[in-house]
């Protein structure tokens, strides 16, 4: 089963080599220290791939998480944290649910009520079928991952293909495919490895299989504080 990571062209043979990629994209990612003294660190690279880092107070490497840099193509409600970062939402369409998801939400937190956001579907195991004979309805499903107590956001997800591209990381050397994808309720970017998918889908294919979801949900504008003029006595 392919990795998240090597979904977005950042595939690591183990641990050791995880840290290695790590010690040469912080360096290069947007800092952000947070109020309890954590560190955020986000990498991008204009193939679309992203890293989301979170560190300890001490510095120590707390979370990964790899997404695209995609457009926002779904509207959640009803976020619940789960455990760690996954969360629960209603899914909206013209404002009204169409199915409740799972997604591992992006730092930094608190998870937000609701908002709208742009998902990234790591292609775990999945397929893609030119013959419209295959195609069935769009739909999105999910399946307990890690045990009922700590279910995971891993869906079976069905779709269609409205466009693609393919793009290879600098960091890394290696290629991956980003096609936008329409399925229950939402649009959403799928993310494939290139090395399992030689050829990518195209405008119309079906794709169909297991997927791990991601999810970066707008947060609200912080509110500016009023202006208080002195009042003269």
């Amino acid at each position: 089963m392919t990795s998240n990571l090597g979904c977005v062209g950042l595939g690591v043979a183990d641990s050791q080599a995880l840290a290695d990629l790590l010690a040469d994209l912080i360096p290069t990612s947007t800092a952000t220290r947070q109020e309890d003294g954590s560190a955020l660190y986000v990498w991008s690279d204009v193939s679309g791939a992203r890293l989301t880092i979170t560190t300890d107070r001490r510095g120590a490497i707390d979370d990964v998480t790899p997404s695209y840099d995609g457009q926002q193509g779904a509207e959640l409600s009803g976020l619940v944290a789960l455990h760690h970062t996954v969360v629960s939402a209603d899914l909206l369409e013209n404002g009204e649910p169409v199915a409740e998801i799972l997604v591992e939400v992006l730092a930094p937190g608190p998870v937000p009520s609701s908002g709208r956001a742009v998902v990234t579907a790591f292609g775990l195991d999945l397929g893609i079928h030119q013959d419209e004979g295959e195609r069935g309805e769009d739909a999105l499903s999910f399946a307990a991952f890690g045990g009922e107590e700590e279910p995971g956001p891993v869906a079976q997800l069905t779709g269609t293909v409205l466009s693609c591209r393919t793009a290879t990381v600098g960091a890394t050397g290696q290629t991956f495919h980003a096609a936008r994808v329409h399925t229950v309720g939402m649009e959403l970017d799928l993310c494939l490895a290139a090395e399992d998918h030689e050829h990518p889908p195209v405008a119309g294919d079906v794709v169909a299989g297991l997927v791990y979801l991601v999810a970066e949900v707008e947060r609200p504008s912080p509110r500016r504080p009023g202006w208080l003029g002195r009042r003269d006595r």
